[in-house]
């Protein structure tokens, strides 16, 4: 007996094999393939000659089944199951899940949301386990690439193709001094302010994020405050960190704290601002300009993003922020 090439097979044909054998009928095998039924025809006849053998055969009551075909029918059943799994995953279900994830993102949304999610997974997944990695790593973009991160929240400048973003929520800049700062003695403008000792937001590597961004792999992050208005300032004072007494730190949640308890003044997300306010005495100052949005986006690899783990992932922390999201 002749065995089959695999090399030169027409996987399709195991579809018509299935098709005929469930149904006994060249019409309905057409109708349910979607083709003709001299297509089917054709394809049985490729099939006879692949196994060697009749297979089906014409009878009173349709086509019926031979030895052979019976033979490896259960076979080709569950071969086509095996197919339909790796070109379907199966549907995530967060109750009965023990996915592990990992999430990289920056301090701003460890601190602000960071809560949130947890507690949405721990009600709605909770056999799942979330690592999370509140600095980005130089490698990002190649966690990215790899599927060693599954996802990135975090502000981005360019993103490059093979990824794909979308915009979690969106916040605004405003500065932040403590309530009785004594600049507070006049009214206070933004050329006022950068001529006081400031706290600037500066992540990572503070000598490159001075400039306002720091690009891996083509993955642009936007990474310290100043950038909204450096096109209003010129070189000699754009910076406050210029000023004596300035700091430079990587964290906002640290930045207000000195700032509740000195001199210095600092741009601030107003989300962050009003739910530190709880915890110091703040006085906060808005600046008009017109692109004075921070937006917070979660970025994920194209190649990974179909993965219903991970589509429902970005849905939990859609619904962790969905009572204060903004445009």
């Amino acid at each position: 007996m002749r065995r089959p090439r695999i090399r030169t097979f027409d996987l399709n044909l195991l579809r018509i094999f299935d098709a005929l054998y469930q149904h006994g009928s060249v019409n309905f095998a057409a109708s349910e393939i979607g083709v003709s039924p001299s297509a089917i025809s054709h394809a049985l006849g490729r099939l006879r000659d692949t196994f060697d053998d009749e297979l089906f055969v014409k009878g009173p009551s349709g086509m019926t089944p031979t030895a052979r075909a019976a033979e490896i029918a259960d076979r080709v059943a569950a071969a086509l199951v095996q197919a339909y799994s790796i070109l379907e995953p199966a549907d995530f279900d967060p109750e009965k899940a023990e996915r592990r994830f990992k999430v990289s993102c920056n301090h701003y949304v460890g601190w602000l949301i960071l809560p949130r999610v947890v507690q949405y997974l721990q009600c709605k997944a909770p056999a799942t386990i979330l690592n999370v990695e509140c600095e980005y790593g130089k490698g990002i973009a190649d966690e990215l690439d790899a599927g060693v991160v599954d996802l990135v929240v975090g502000t981005f400048g360019q993103i490059p193709e093979r990824f794909e973003s979308e915009v979690l929520f969106s916040d605004h800049w405003i500065w932040v001094l403590r309530a009785d700062h004594p600049a507070l003695s006049t009214e206070l403008t933004t050329e006022k302010i950068l001529q006081l000792p400031q706290v600037v937001i500066a992540i990572n590597e503070v000598g490159r994020a001075i400039d306002g961004v720091v690009a891996e792999a083509g993955l642009e992050r936007l990474v310290v405050a100043d950038r909204i208005f450096l096109e209003e300032m010129n070189t000699k004072s754009r910076y406050s960190s210029q000023v004596k007494g300035s700091v430079t730190i990587n964290s906002a949640e640290a930045a207000a704290a000195i700032v509740a308890h000195s001199d210095l003044v600092a741009l601030l997300p107003e989300r962050l601002a009003q739910v530190m306010s709880s915890l110091y005495k703040f006085k906060t100052v808005k600046f008009a300009k017109e692109d004075n949005i921070l937006e917070h986006r979660m970025v994920w690899h194209r190649k990974h993003g179909a993965d219903p783990a991970i589509e429902w992932l970005r849905s939990a922390f859609r619904s962790s922020v969905s009572e204060f999201k903004e445009g």
